[in-house]
């Protein structure tokens, strides 16, 4: 939260004090995803499913007339991955295969600082940096039909503290009265950095690694949940991206 308030603190001094500012409110629901090639090239045994999550915080703008300004917020953003496939290993001479579901979370708190252009009769378009600081993390495992082998593990270290992203969006604001203000739009994110820390090789095949993280090194752990049979070593970025509706209630000073 230090670095959020720094950001402000800076956004502020660098404004124009003749600036008309907004604050307010905002909030979105997202298609989201946090995948990487191994799990893509995976597909025989990792099918990654329909996933969302969702975005709420304080937001602003400030206006240097009439077309430009800047727009920013802290919002808590979950993000969301959902994967299915199946797990195979080794019983006496037959290979068994079950059916595994894999929930993954992520909150982090989100700080976009965007440049925005308008039209006189309200059309909006947004884009700049989103910086994204993980809160926490979690994942559900369970095997399809067994619920006594259900688990969910809290994996916050396994991911980096910062993800930078860029955000883009395009929509309309309307005018409840003189003050307050409305605005929709189609929003997304791609995330630029890797969301996941790196792991060597020797260091994944001596711990007990979530089943995520895993994936992220594909078919290096014979008997991890999500191994790829005679797999190799091949970590890959895994990158998150949301494309959903953004809405926003702002009051103009």
């Amino acid at each position: 939260m230090k670095k959020a308030l720094i950001l402000f603190v800076l956004l502020f001094l660098l404004a124009d004090l003749s600036a008309q500012l907004r604050i307010g409110i905002n909030g979105g629901y997202y298609n989201t995803s946090l995948l990487n090639s191994s799990i893509k090239n995976a597909e025989d045994l990792i099918d990654p499913d329909a996933s969302f999550g969702e975005m709420y915080g304080l937001s602003g703008m400030l206006l240097f007339g009439e077309t430009t300004g800047l727009a920013f917020a802290i919002n808590v953003l979950n993000i969301e991955q959902n994967l299915t496939g199946d797990i195979q290993y080794n019983v006496g001479p037959s290979v068994v295969t079950e059916r595994y579901e894999l929930d993954l979370e992520i909150a982090y708190t989100s700080i976009p600082i965007l440049f925005h252009a308008q039209t006189p009769n309200g059309w909006f378009f947004q884009a700049g940096p989103q910086f994204n600081f993980t809160n926490t993390a979690k994942e559900a495992f369970r095997i399809v039909g067994q619920s006594s082998l259900n688990e969910i593990n809290e994996i916050d270290d396994q991911f980096e503290n910062l993800v930078v992203a860029i955000e883009g969006s395009f929509g309309k604001e309307f005018s409840l009265s003189e003050k307050l203000k409305l605005n929709i739009a189609l929003n997304g994110s791609i995330g630029l950095t890797d969301a996941v820390k790196q792991v060597a090789e020797e260091e994944i095949n001596s711990e007990d690694f979530p089943a995520f993280i895993l994936a992220s090194h594909m078919g290096i752990v014979d008997d991890s949940p999500i191994a790829v049979d005679q797999g190799e070593y091949s970590y890959a970025s895994s990158n998150f991206s949301t494309l959903g509706i953004k809405t926003g209630i702002h009051y103009q000073f």
